[in-house]
């Protein structure tokens, strides 16, 4: 072999470190988070290095300055620790922080002494086997009062925050407090604890400066696990870490000229073909965020979008409200003038009246609709089930509409069934505004021609009521449309312009919460069309009861 074991280790540990801190330092440059994790884990790799070389190198000079070095930069590792730790927690430079701040400065300020200086270390000595041992100067032990405040600081830092932390913050801090106990433990036994009579001293010792790389191992893993990466995509890159690791082994262990050449093509080769293929997932994983992102906003656009509808609701129950109470008034005084309450009224004035009053009473209808429509989305329709003849229902409402179709000139018959129907356990207010709707309706759109009321029994558990009309029709394709909020086909709004669109989304609502339904059928454009309502005998939706039952909502 080229090299002994322990450089082979050293190599392998450097390269890994330098490779995981690389990484997650290039996985996002602009992270406050990332930056201070990269230049801790340089600082812990530097440590290591110099730890290790003041035993390995046989020159006594080179073995005294990495020893400094190795003082040197415990007090860089620090430092960084605790600016890594003011990351993590979002700790910004302020008046407020400030302490915080000269606490990771002062070890970088005084790290000078340690390298340059014997007021750390006073001068250095060897045991039998040659490992260095340093003699502490007069500073010595405020070295190790710094290293352990500053460590300290970090951890309390970490603990202050952690209740308000999120679960994802929490776990980072606490993958970095495992990462300290261990190398803690580690390094403390080997400075501390370890045994004068050890004859495996410099074995144990190089496994205390490795014990290190647990302080960048588990929280450069949960960086890279709850920030930037998902687990499948983390599991592909440590695997493709291991495999370079393992062919880079190679090159450390060869035992010839030949061997080092073929490990080192060897190396490359696989870097290029891994780098290629962790290109390729890197790609797709953030195409997949990137759709994750969006589908996000989606649902949070969606959330507000809703907020807003349940506003506009409540805006429009409340307006309806305001609104229906004078209408009401308006409608009952002119009732009263119409009938003569103060007084005779010429033939022009009442012409007059009877127009306002058909205005009003379409106002009146127009704020009942809007009304309905807030509750039906809220959720808020109040149903009182009462036995109905269905029959009688149709027929009062039909003809009700006899004096408009005379008018009108247009014929309105009603069909009715001889077969008996059951009274059926429905709201006949809200059966009797849906039937009253598609009525009107019919004639309002039937500039000549016929409109036919029907009702007749099917299925032998249904009532069916058909209103047919020989109007203007609509295309096949518009039949579901028509039953939307304010949605009107172009042939209804060039006969018609004031409607609303929102009768029929009322009415098949009302039908619908009794089990029913409603649909619209036309072979297309001038030929008509035919609105059909089917109730069941049993509605599912009532629970019997002799004085009738309340139901709020659909």
């Amino acid at each position: 072999m080229l090299f002994d074991s322990g450089v082979v280790s050293m190599f392998i540990l450097s390269f890994f470190l330098f490779f995981l801190g690389a990484f997650v330092f290039l996985k996002n440059t602009k992270s406050p988070v990332n930056r201070s994790f990269f230049i801790f884990n340089l600082f812990v790799l530097l440590w290591m290095i110099a730890a290790y070389l003041q035993d390995w190198f046989f020159d006594w000079g080179w073995r005294v300055f990495f020893a400094k070095a190795d003082f040197a930069l415990a007090f860089f590792l620090v430092s960084s620790f605790l600016y890594f730790c003011m990351a993590l927690v979002g700790l910004r430079v302020t008046r407020k922080n400030v302490v915080w701040w000269m606490l990771a400065t002062v070890p970088f300020a005084i790290s000078i002494l340690a390298f340059a200086t014997n007021l750390i270390v006073g001068e250095f000595t060897h045991d039998p086997t040659g490992t260095v041992l340093p003699i502490l100067g007069p500073l010595g032990l405020a070295y190790y009062a710094i290293i352990a405040l500053a460590l300290f600081s970090g951890l309390a830092l970490l603990g202050r925050y952690y209740r308000s932390a999120t679960s994802q913050d929490r776990s980072q801090y606490l993958y970095l407090f495992l990462g300290i106990i261990l190398t803690a433990s580690a390094l403390s036994y080997v400075n501390i604890f370890l045994p004068d009579d050890t004859s495996n001293f410099l074995f144990i010792y190089r496994l205390g400066i490795f014990s290190s790389v647990f302080l960048v191992i588990f929280p450069g893993y949960s960086i890279l696990r709850f920030r930037l990466l998902s687990g499948k995509m983390l599991a592909v890159e440590m695997f493709s870490l291991i495999i370079l690791l393992l062919s880079f082994m190679q090159v450390l262990t060869a035992g010839s000229l030949l061997q080092l050449v073929i490990g080192i093509v060897y190396f490359f080769s696989v870097s290029v073909i891994i780098g290629f293929l962790v290109k390729l997932t890197n790609k797709e994983n953030d195409r997949k965020e990137e759709l994750q992102r969006i589908s996000d906003s989606l649902a949070k656009a969606n959330e507000r979008l809703k907020e807003l509808d349940n506003t506009k609701t409540e805006f429009i129950s409340i307006a309806s409200h305001q609104l229906r109470t004078p209408l009401t008034a308006i409608k009952g005084y002119l009732s009263l003038v119409l009938e003569g309450s103060y007084g005779t009224v010429s033939v022009e004035v009442t012409d007059v009246l009877e127009k306002l009053n058909l205005v009003n009473r379409n106002l009146i209808q127009l704020v009942e609709d809007l009304l309905n429509v807030s509750r039906i989305d809220a959720g808020r329709i109040r149903y009182s089930y009462e036995p109905t003849d269905v029959v009688s229902l149709v027929r009062e409402q039909t003809e009700m509409f006899m004096p408009i179709a005379r008018d009108k000139e247009v014929s309105l018959t009603l069909n009715l069934t001889e077969t008996e129907i059951p009274e059926i356990m429905l709201d006949p207010g809200k059966i009797r505004e849906s039937v009253s709707n598609l009525i009107d309706n019919a004639l309002k759109y039937t500039e000549k021609g016929s409109v036919t009321v029907s009702v007749e029994p099917v299925k032998e558990n249904m009532v069916r009521i058909v209103i047919a009309d020989t109007g203007i029709g609509f295309q096949p394709g518009d039949g579901e449309k028509l039953f939307g909020k304010f949605m009107r086909t172009k042939e209804t709004t060039k006969v018609y312009v004031g409607g609303t669109g929102l009768g029929l989304y009322v009415g098949k609502s009302f039908v619908e919460a009794h089990g029913g339904r409603m649909w619209a059928e036309s072979d297309g454009v001038g030929t008509g069309a035919r609105f059909i309502i089917e109730l069941p005998y049993r509605n599912p939706q009532a629970l019997a009861n002799e004085g009738g039952i309340e139901r709020r909502g659909l």
